[in-house]
């Protein structure tokens, strides 16, 4: 019996914006919203999954022109974000907050990861008959030593930086008297070594599955890293005044 097709699009990663597409049978599922409206509007969308709350995975504006064409799309978030999805015009029977939940044939599972804000990464588990189809998604995280997904079928994952390389540039800046924002990113991001390492325990075990397919995802950038930090520091300073 053949497995089920997942087709993907990667329609933006990195800080610019954030947004993947998966359609499985009758399902169709973005996960992150990070991109202008026009980058989805051609998209047939059932479902959006949520990661977190910065700029580059959630647009707003986006959201709030999907949910007025779209009104009945499902989102799928941390409680965190609810207040927010019904700020932009989502109705709230459409959004869903609990960590397991099964919408007919796929199944959701959420699981916390290590960032600077409330984050979380995704395992579907696409369902036909006796065929099963699992991807996992995880960006914007510390560490994934708390998480286990083995045999999965699909892995986006971030791998940000490589550690030798951010750690010279890291020693250039301050050497120059320069301010670093790759402190930042060392702190709240996957490295590749980290990303190897993790799929090395999960993807590699060919008798659950030798046919996995893993994708690297969020890849650092000094120049959208700088502006992602100086706006979430205006927003910040907005909220307080």
């Amino acid at each position: 019996m053949s497995k089920q097709h997942l087709s993907y699009k990667i329609i933006g990663t990195g800080s610019k914006g954030n947004a993947l597409y998966l359609a499985c049978g009758e399902h169709k599922v973005l996960i992150d919203i990070g991109v202008p409206y026009k980058a989805i509007n051609s998209l047939e969308i059932d479902y959006v999954l949520l990661t977190h709350s910065h700029r580059d995975h959630l647009n707003e504006a986006t959201i709030k022109r999907l949910a007025y064409e779209n009104p009945s799309i499902k989102f799928f978030c941390t409680k965190y974000l609810v207040q927010t999805l019904i700020r932009c015009g989502v109705d709230v029977s459409n959004i869903y907050f609990k960590p397991h939940i099964e919408v007919g044939s796929l199944t959701l599972n959420r699981f916390n990861l290590i960032h600077d804000v409330p984050n979380c990464g995704w395992k579907l588990k696409f369902k036909d008959g006796k065929q099963k189809l699992k991807v996992f998604y995880a960006t914007d995280t510390a560490s994934l030593d708390h998480v286990s997904a083995i045999g999965f079928d699909y892995y986006f994952i971030e791998a940000n930086y490589d550690e030798d390389e951010i750690v010279k540039l890291i020693k250039e800046k301050v050497d120059s008297g320069e301010y670093s924002y790759e402190r930042r990113v060392v702190d709240t991001h996957l490295s590749k070594q980290k990303a190897d390492k993790w799929l090395a325990n999960n993807v590699n075990d060919n008798s659950v599955n030798d046919n996995s397919v893993y994708v690297y995802i969020h890849e650092h950038s000094d120049a959208h890293e700088r502006k992602e930090v100086e706006d979430e520091r205006s927003s910040t300073n907005r909220q307080i005044g």
